[in-house]
Protein backbone atom coordinates (compact mmCIF):
# COMPACT_ATOMS: atom_id res chain seq x y z
CA UNK A 1 0.00 0.00 0.00
CA UNK A 2 1.56 3.45 -1.14
CA UNK A 3 0.62 6.13 1.63
CA UNK A 4 -0.29 9.62 0.15
CA UNK A 5 2.30 12.48 1.02
CA UNK A 6 0.68 14.91 3.10
CA UNK A 7 3.19 17.36 2.64
CA UNK A 8 1.92 17.21 -1.29
CA UNK A 9 -1.34 17.54 -0.20
CA UNK A 10 -0.81 20.23 2.24
CA UNK A 11 0.48 22.30 -0.59
CA UNK A 12 -2.24 21.51 -3.33
CA UNK A 13 -4.59 22.90 -0.34
CA UNK A 14 -2.63 26.15 -0.30
CA UNK A 15 -2.69 26.37 -3.95
CA UNK A 16 -6.23 26.06 -3.94
CA UNK A 17 -6.35 28.53 -0.95
CA UNK A 18 -4.51 31.21 -3.15
CA UNK A 19 -6.70 30.15 -6.37
CA UNK A 20 -9.42 31.44 -4.64
CA UNK A 21 -8.23 34.67 -3.28
CA UNK A 22 -6.74 35.27 -6.37
CA UNK A 23 -10.52 35.44 -7.66
CA UNK A 24 -12.23 37.17 -4.84
CA UNK A 25 -9.25 39.91 -5.66
CA UNK A 26 -9.56 39.79 -9.48
CA UNK A 27 -12.83 37.99 -10.33
CA UNK A 28 -13.60 34.86 -12.38
CA UNK A 29 -11.82 34.74 -15.53
CA UNK A 30 -11.94 30.69 -15.70
CA UNK A 31 -14.08 29.91 -18.71
CA UNK A 32 -17.75 28.56 -16.53
CA UNK A 33 -16.81 24.70 -17.98
CA UNK A 34 -13.41 24.56 -16.38
CA UNK A 35 -14.37 26.30 -13.48
CA UNK A 36 -17.28 23.78 -12.77
CA UNK A 37 -14.50 20.86 -13.47
CA UNK A 38 -12.20 22.83 -10.99
CA UNK A 39 -14.86 23.39 -8.45
CA UNK A 40 -15.52 19.28 -8.43
CA UNK A 41 -12.15 18.42 -8.70
CA UNK A 42 -11.40 20.28 -5.15
CA UNK A 43 -14.27 18.90 -3.62
CA UNK A 44 -13.22 15.48 -4.59
CA UNK A 45 -9.98 15.88 -3.67
CA UNK A 46 -10.93 16.64 -0.19
CA UNK A 47 -13.42 14.56 0.05
CA UNK A 48 -10.58 11.46 -1.46
CA UNK A 49 -7.97 12.53 1.62
CA UNK A 50 -10.41 12.46 4.47
CA UNK A 51 -11.74 9.30 3.40
CA UNK A 52 -8.21 8.32 2.94
CA UNK A 53 -7.75 9.50 6.63
CA UNK A 54 -11.18 7.24 7.54
CA UNK A 55 -9.61 3.89 6.36
CA UNK A 56 -6.09 4.17 7.33
CA UNK A 57 -7.63 4.91 11.03
CA UNK A 58 -10.07 1.80 10.65
CA UNK A 59 -6.93 -0.32 9.47
CA UNK A 60 -4.64 0.49 12.74
CA UNK A 61 -7.93 -0.58 14.47
CA UNK A 62 -8.11 -4.13 12.73
CA UNK A 63 -4.62 -4.19 13.15
CA UNK A 64 -4.59 -3.52 16.70
CA UNK A 65 -7.24 -5.67 17.67
CA UNK A 66 -5.93 -8.48 15.15
CA UNK A 67 -2.79 -8.36 17.70
CA UNK A 68 -4.88 -8.11 20.25
CA UNK A 69 -6.54 -11.76 19.54
CA UNK A 70 -3.35 -13.08 18.18
CA UNK A 71 -1.44 -12.52 21.59
CA UNK A 72 -4.68 -13.90 23.58
CA UNK A 73 -4.18 -16.83 21.41
CA UNK A 74 -1.01 -17.21 22.47
CA UNK A 75 -1.22 -17.18 25.98
CA UNK A 76 -4.01 -19.79 25.89
CA UNK A 77 -2.55 -22.36 22.92
CA UNK A 78 0.55 -22.28 23.56
CA UNK A 79 0.70 -23.65 27.21
CA UNK A 80 -1.68 -26.37 26.18
CA UNK A 81 0.15 -27.49 23.00
CA UNK A 82 3.28 -27.92 24.99
CA UNK A 83 1.55 -30.04 27.15
CA UNK A 84 0.32 -32.26 24.34
CA UNK A 85 3.31 -32.19 23.07
CA UNK A 86 4.84 -33.41 26.10
CA UNK A 87 2.26 -36.16 26.65
CA UNK A 88 2.63 -37.20 23.11
CA UNK A 89 6.80 -37.54 23.09
CA UNK A 90 5.50 -39.55 26.69
CA UNK A 91 3.03 -41.93 24.86
CA UNK A 92 5.72 -42.60 22.11
CA UNK A 93 8.87 -43.41 24.24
Amino acid sequence: MQALDQKKHQNMLKVICKFDELITIYGNIVPEGQNEIIKGNIAEFKNSYDYYNLLLKELENCICTYKEVQESLQRIMFPNVRKMNTKARNKGS
